[in-house]
């Protein structure tokens, strides 16, 4: 069919909320003063000096502009009875408030499906790249150096340039000198970040009855980060310059496998029965390195030989796989009787040897009374549009926590052996080989309303779900050698009631207006702690 194309294109601009009001110099000036006189001594400036500064430096001024985000997506789709597509394409350019932040976005997406064999397969695709690019500054350092903290502390009787267009360094706090402007314009701290992932699938109808899925998903990133401190930032000044690069690779790969059989017999009976495999696993690497003693302020020009004193660099590498044996079972009789029953098997590599499979079966009934005679002779038709109970219980699993943390681990140490010191290796972790999955039972029973013609929507659930065998770090005897061990220890309940009213005011061909509203009433409590070592405070506070 004919192509339908698309642009979308928007520009609005950031700043603060609020201008925050700082001291002038003449201001602050007088403060000193009276902070010198107050502790007996004299004023350190003459009157003549305090009312020469003026206004001085505004250091939040000097670090701040108005920003801007200016988006655009360019679509085009079309196709026809055996082919359909669409390319979507979009840039994002993100210049931030803070002096020289920026973030670029750029993105492709392709959908693509395609009908085989005069429509006995379906092969689709959805495939996207992104690319991200961006400039960052050290906002907050969690601590000294950074520049929203010094730019509001900084003496505003200094200008940010001296006379021959140098930089002038104030002292902040009487810790340290920095200008803020210098470490947002001087240093470097770039990052770009490549990602391509999407899915590809493969459905097949065997018989009427009975179709076949298989897809093949894959996530690739890439991911760089380079940070230069040159001779005018405060850590270049300490480090001699120090040149920093951390670099990210990570592939994750998912094979899902479904057989799926529907079936409707005389009398209103439908079925639909599901069985499926699913594998996934993931690879995720990255390293860091970095180097001070480099004699150049040009980062473009810069390797890590170029320094000479080479920093202790560290790198990772993490593999976790997941395989799922999975079933479920759909009846449906007459839109009157719904259930579901549902079954899966997970195995896990990041648990130990002696339970990394799990089971969590699952099972749903729903009752629609709308649809039952006796609704409809007592009038109840006439209020309600739809009238549905429904009840469910299951088990479910959690696997979120760190590779390899069933086994122990060897970490390089250094020693000193024969009055020298020689490198070695020691166990930092205690190894658990019962470590397991953590799992919740969790309860429903829910009710669903609508009147008014499917106008007004009413939803109304109980919940309560109980969590064992949590996955929790727990405090052991030092004596071990070890401070801490994760384990399936302690457990945890939530309860409560949900209240979630929809109105649809109005539905035009022109304009729609829905209003949505939700209401929770939530209870947590945690009734075991677990196992653990009684903790002793090394100080008072």
């Amino acid at each position: 069919g004919q192509a339908v194309v698309n642009l979308e294109s928007t520009y609005s601009a950031q700043t603060i909320a609020r201008d925050i009001d700082m001291l002038t110099a003449t201001d602050f000036a007088k403060y000193l003063n009276t902070l010198d006189v107050s502790q007996g001594g004299s004023p350190r400036y003459t009157d003549e000096q305090v009312n020469s500064f003026g206004k001085g430096t505004n250091w939040m001024d000097e670090i701040l502009r108005t920003g801007s985000i200016w988006n655009n997506q360019l679509t085009i789709s079309g196709g026809n009875a055996k082919s359909r597509y669409a390319v979507i394409g979009n840039y994002m350019d993100n210049e931030g408030i803070i002096i020289n932040t920026n973030f670029k976005r750029y993105g492709l997406r392709l959908n693509l499906d395609n009908d085989l064999f005069d429509g006995k397969a379906t092969l689709s695709n959805s495939w996207s790249f992104a690319r991200t690019v961006g400039n960052n500054v050290p906002t907050d350092r969690g601590g000294p150096g950074g520049i929203i903290i010094t730019a509001l502390g900084l003496d505003p009787t200094v200008p940010v340039y001296d006379a021959n267009g140098n930089y002038n360094y104030p002292l902040y706090d009487g810790r340290f000198i920095i200008n803020p402007v210098a470490e947002a314009e001087e240093g470097v701290d770039k990052d770009a970040t490549n990602r391509f992932f999407g899915t590809t699938a493969l459905t097949i109808p065997i018989t009427k009855d009975l179709k076949f899925r298989t897809s093949l998903g894959l996530d690739l990133l890439n991911a760089t980060r380079n940070t230069f401190y040159n001779s005018k930032t405060r850590l270049g000044r300490q480090n001699s310059r120090e040149l920093q690069r951390y670099d990210r690779n990570l592939v994750n790969l998912l094979n899902e496998n479904i057989l799926t059989y529907t079936k409707s017999l005389a009398g209103g009976h439908q079925f639909e029965i599901l069985a499926g495999y699913t594998y996934q696993k993931e690879n995720n690497s990255a390293a860091y390195q970095a180097i001070r003693g480099l004699d150049s302020d040009d980062f473009e020009s810069l390797n890590f030989e170029n320094g000479t004193v080479p920093q202790i660099g560290n790198s990772d590498r993490i593999d976790w796989a997941l395989k799922s044996v999975l079933g479920r079972i759909n009846y449906n009789f007459n839109d009157r009787y719904l259930i579901t029953l549902t079954a899966r098997r997970d195995g896990s590599t990041k648990f130990g040897t002696n339970n990394k499979w799990a089971t969590f079966p699952s099972a749903a009934i729903g009752w629609r009374l709308v649809n039952e005679q006796f609704f409809e002779s007592s009038g109840l038709t006439n209020i309600f549009d739809d009238f549905k109970l429904r009840v469910s219980y299951g088990l479910t699993g959690n696997s979120q926590i760190p590779a390899y943390r069933s086994t122990s681990d060897l970490s390089p140490r250094y020693y000193v052996f024969n009055n020298q010191l020689v490198s070695g290796y020691a166990a930092t972790r205690m190894p658990n080989a019962d470590l397991k999955w953590e799992q919740t039972r969790m309860f429903n029973a829910g009710l669903d309303m609508s009147f008014l013609n499917n106008r007004l929507g009413l939803t109304v659930d109980y919940f309560s779900n109980r969590t064992t065998d949590l996955l929790l770090e727990v405090s052991i005897p030092q004596s071990t050698g070890f401070n801490t061990l994760l384990k399936n220890t302690g457990s945890l309940t939530n309860k409560g009631f949900e209240f979630s009213p929809d109105f649809k005011a109005i539905r035009t061909d022109n304009f729609t207006w829905d209003i949505n509203g939700n209401i929770s009433v939530l209870r947590n409590e945690i009734e075991d702690l677990g196992d653990s070592a009684p903790f002793y405070a090394t100080s008072t506070s």
